[in-house]
């Protein structure tokens, strides 16, 4: 009797064990399974609200991060991107920005993280002090991430920002 009552316990251990088995091969096998999930590393500057570096899911779209990093400036132009175009690793993007028209000629925006002297003193309000002034603060302290952060340069308040930033990107 003693015999039988081992050979059902064994059984028993046995079957209890194949069975954790398949439920872990068929959890593993998941639709859900996370760990199987490829993700990118993009690089989105330019004319959009939060430019930096994201980190997506393998397939998203270009309108999808675009939407992720606040939506595009107002001053975007993307009549020449394609926004269902599918990520790919290691991406850098550049959003351009709209050409302003100036005397009806057209010309680039001026970009103030590479901009000469000349350069910005073609902007309005901005002579050669300031843009001394712009381009030591660009050299101290890095790069402008968006226009906004040129009111961080002395001299430069709300109301010459807002002569200039029609004429301005990063």
């Amino acid at each position: 009797m003693k015999k039988i009552f081992y050979i059902f316990l064994i059984l028993s251990f046995i079957l209890t064990i194949s069975s954790c088995k398949e439920e872990e091969y068929i959890f593993n096998q998941g639709v859900n399974n996370e760990s199987n999930v490829t993700m990118l590393i993009i690089d989105l500057k330019g004319a959009i609200k939060l430019p930096n570096i994201y980190t997506v899911k393998e397939g998203t779209i270009l309108y999808e991060l675009i939407n992720l990093a606040g939506g595009l400036d107002v001053n975007a132009d993307v009549s020449n991107i394609n926004l269902a175009a599918v990520l790919t690793e290691n991406q850098m993007i550049t959003i351009p920005y709209k050409k302003v028209n100036n005397n009806s000629q057209t010309s680039d925006l001026v970009n103030i993280n590479t901009a000469t002297v000349e350069e910005l003193c073609s902007l309005p309000g901005i002579g050669t002090s300031k843009a001394n002034s712009i381009i030591n603060y660009r050299m101290n302290n890095g790069f402008f991430i968006t226009i906004n952060d040129i009111k961080k340069v002395s001299g430069i308040g709300e109301e010459l920002f807002n002569k200039i930033k029609e004429y301005i990107c990063v």
